[in-house]
C-alpha cells in the first residue's frame, strides 16, 4: 500500500531507469518479458530533437503493431523543438493511433512552444480537443493539459456540443488525476528581494470559468493540480460536492480561506495525504488558520509550502509567509520579515506530519526543513 496517494501510477521519465530496463531485455527471454512490461508502460512521444531519429509517431505506430501495445498505459505528447511537421503528423494520425492501445490510462499534453506559428498552435490544440471528443478511451484515468491561456481550454467545451462528440463530462468523471497548467509568459516572473514575483493575471471571469469548467466536470478526482505562472483566482472554481482529494497541488494562485478549506479540511478531504502549495496568495483568513486545519488531517504525510503570502492589499511582498496582520499595499516590509505565529504554526504542522510519517514507517522530515519543504517523489 502506498503511504502517500500517488496518482501518477504509470509515469517513468528517468532516462537511466529506461536504459536499465532496455538492457534487462537483452539478458534472457524471461527478463525480456518482465522488463518489457515496465519499459513500454510509459511512452514519451515528443517531437524528435534530431532529424536523424525515428519520428515519434512512427515509433508509436510500430509499438501499436507489436505485442507490447497492451503494456502501454501512458503516452506523453510534447515538444523538444518547434517542429511544424510533428504537429501535422499529430493532426493526421494521433486519434487513429491512440485507439490501438486498449489499456491506455493516462495522457499528458504539453503546451505548444512559443516559436511555433499561430496556425500550428491552433492545429495542435484542435488535435487534442478532437482526441477527447472523438476517441473512445474507456480506461482513461489521468489527464494533464498545459496551455498558454485560459481561453485555450474553451475549445474542449464547445457551445453547443456536437451530437457526434463523446460527452466530455463522461470523460472527466472517470478521471482520478487531473492537472491543468497555464504556462504562458514565464519571462514575466521577476526576482524581487530574492523572491519570485509573478505578474498579476487579468481578472477575467469569463476566461477563468472556461479554464475551471474542466475541473468542475471531474467530480471523482483523487488528485488535482492547478498551476499557473500568473496569479490565477481559484475562487472562480465551483468545487463539485462529491470531490474528496488525496493529493492537492496549487501553484501560482490566489484563493479565499473558505475555498481552500473546502479542498483541504478533514471534513471534505479526510484521506488527504499530500498537499503542495507554492506561490499561493491567501485572499482572506490567515495562514496559521490554514495550517491548523492541515494539522487535523489524519493521513497527511507529505507537504510542500513556499513563497506563500497574501493577496493585495494584505501585503505588497511575496515573503515566505507574509505577516498575518493586514498590511497596507503601500506599507513596505522589512526584508526577511516573518511572522512568529506563521513559523510556530509551520513547526506544529511539521510535528503532526512527522508523527504520521513515523506511524507509517517513513523517515521523518528534519525539523530545520519546515520553511521550505523539499518536494519528494512518492512511488
Amino acid at each position: 500500500m502506498y503511504p502517500v496517494y500517488y496518482a501518477r501510477y504509470y509515469c517513468f521519465r528517468r532516462e537511466v531507469i529506461r536504459r536499465d530496463l532496455a538492457a534487462l531485455r537483452l539478458v534472457s527471454r524471461a527478463f525480456c518479458s518482465s522488463a518489457s512490461r515496465w519499459l513500454f508502460m510509459h511512452i514519451i512521444a515528443n517531437s524528435a530533437s534530431h532529424p536523424s531519429k525515428t519520428p515519434p509517431l512512427t515509433r508509436l505506430l510500430r509499438i501499436s503493431q507489436s505485442p507490447h501495445a497492451h503494456h502501454v498505459r501512458q503516452i506523453d505528447i510534447g515538444f523538444r523543438t518547434a517542429d511544424e511537421s510533428y504537429v501535422e503528423d499529430l493532426s493526421t494520425n494521433l486519434s487513429d493511433l491512440l485507439v490501438k492501445f486498449p489499456n491506455l490510462a493516462a495522457l499528458e499534453f504539453d503546451g505548444p512552444p512559443s516559436l511555433l506559428s499561430r496556425v500550428h498552435k491552433r492545429v495542435y490544440m484542435e488535435t487534442i480537443a478532437s482526441v477527447l471528443h472523438h476517441v473512445p478511451l474507456p480506461n482513461l484515468k489521468e489527464l494533464e493539459l498545459r496551455f498558454s491561456f485560459p481561453q485555450d481550454f474553451a475549445r474542449f467545451l464547445p457551445e453547443p456540443p456536437s451530437p457526434s462528440q463523446i460527452p466530455l463530462g463522461d470523460v472527466m468523471r472517470r478521471l482520478r488525476h487531473l492537472e491543468l497548467c497555464l504556462d504562458a509568459d514565464i519571462e514575466g516572473l521577476e526576482i524581487r528581494h530574492g523572491r519570485l514575483e509573478p505578474s498579476i493575471f487579468p481578472d477575467d471571469t469569463s476566461t477563468s470559468s472556461q479554464f475551471f469548467r474542466l475541473a468542475e466536470a471531474a467530480s471523482n478526482l483523487k488528485s488535482l493540480a492547478i498551476q499557473s505562472w500568473h496569479i490565477l483566482d481559484v475562487d472562480h472554481l465551483v468545487i463539485p460536492p462529491s470531490l474528496s482529494l488525496r493529493t492537492l497541488r496549487l501553484l501560482g494562485v490566489s484563493i479565499s480561506f473558505n475555498v481552500l478549506l473546502r479542498l483541504i479540511d478533514r471534513e471534505f478531504a479526510p484521506e488527504l495525504s499530500g498537499c503542495y502549495l507554492f506561490l499561493v496568495r491567501l485572499k482572506s483568513g490567515k495562514w496559521p488558520q490554514v495550517l491548523l486545519h492541515m494539522r487535523k488531517l489524519p493521513r497527511l504525510v507529505d507537504f510542500y509550502l513556499d513563497f506563500c503570502g497574501y493577496s493585495p492589499p494584505r501585503a505588497g511582498s511575496s515573503s515566505h509567509l507574509a505577516p498575518g496582520q493586514p498590511v497596507s499595499s503601500e506599507q513596505r516590509l522589512e526584508d526577511g520579515a516573518a511572522n512568529a505565529s506563521d513559523d510556530s504554526a509551520l513547526a506544529f504542522l511539521l510535528k503532526h506530519v512527522n508523527s504520521n510519517r513515523i506511524s507509517r514507517g517513513l523517515q521523518p522530515f528534519d525539523d530545520t526543513e519546515y520553511r521550505s519543504m523539499p518536494e519528494r517523489h512518492m512511488a
